[in-house]
């Protein structure tokens, strides 16, 4: 991810708004980059294309794309 879990929870968005345009634009980049892959994971298990190799996805291939993408590290909350 661009960014932990842990390090969005501890985010604070007004704070955040007063950064400079540079530091907001960036935040947006690295939320944008991980909002697109977790919306393509999410769209591959609930929504399968037919006639893909999708179809045939079990739970535990689901989880490997999941691995391949994000760390545990990445993925935890420490609050």
């Amino acid at each position: 991810m661009e960014r932990s879990v842990e390090r969005w929870s501890k985010c604070d968005p007004e704070s955040m708004a007063k950064q400079s345009d540079a530091a907001i634009a960036y935040a947006f980049e690295a939320a944008k980059k991980d909002i697109l892959k977790m919306a393509l994971i999410l769209r591959i298990a609930a929504y399968p294309r037919r006639g893909t190799d999708e179809e045939t996805l079990t739970v535990f291939d689901i989880a490997e794309m999941i691995q391949n993408k994000f760390s545990l590290d990445d993925l935890q909350d420490t609050e």
